[in-house]
């Protein structure tokens, strides 16, 4: 009873024309912005405090004599684990790091790692 319920007031819903604040008269209005057609190649990217960052780099990285390094399925530490590296484990690490929490996550072996336990080699 609750599916044919259900299914009903979708039809319904569907079968309505859009009214009010998310209708248009006429579909191929569009807002035009007030600004020069003047283009601006300067790009400035503020974050917002508390928020995670992207940074662009590439390079070779070996992981440091310890414990090893976990990647894992997503920059986290509560990723899901995949698996570990060990040093003298040589690494060509992508061009991004994110920035999880406070740490710097870097993207190899189709996972991520934690930068603070790798060194940079080249």
């Amino acid at each position: 009873m609750l599916k044919k319920l259900i299914f009903a007031s979708l039809i319904t819903a569907l079968s309505l024309p859009a009214t009010g604040a998310f209708s248009m008269a006429d579909h191929t209005e569009r807002v035009k912005p007030n600004v020069p057609s003047i283009i601006d190649s300067r790009l400035t990217i503020v974050p917002e405090s508390g928020s995670d960052e992207v940074k662009i780099m590439t390079g070779t990285y070996r992981v440091k004599q310890g414990p090893g390094a976990n990647i894992r399925a997503t920059p986290s530490r509560n990723g899901k684990y995949i698996t570990s590296v060990y040093y003298p484990t040589e690494l060509n690490i992508g061009r991004q790091s994110w920035f999880v929490d406070g740490e710097e996550w870097v993207q190899a072996l189709g996972g991520y790692v934690l930068l603070s336990s790798l060194e940079e080699i080249g």
